[in-house]
């Protein structure tokens, strides 16, 4: 029941789940983590796009 599809009820799951599971934590992190590269590289693209841009 943990791979429950991930695109549209991922936020709903962790609500409906309160209690404490082992392993919600550790995809909450990896989720985290993953979510702050994607900003990242957004971030450093969107530099980039303005960077070819002025120039």
């Amino acid at each position: 029941m943990l791979i429950a599809p991930k695109n549209n009820s991922s936020h709903h799951m962790v609500n409906r789940h309160a209690r404490p599971a082992s392993s919600q934590p550790v995809i909450a992190v990896a989720i985290g983590a993953i979510t702050l590269k994607l900003a990242k590289l957004v971030i450093v693209a969107q530099k980039i796009m303005e960077g070819v841009v002025a120039e």
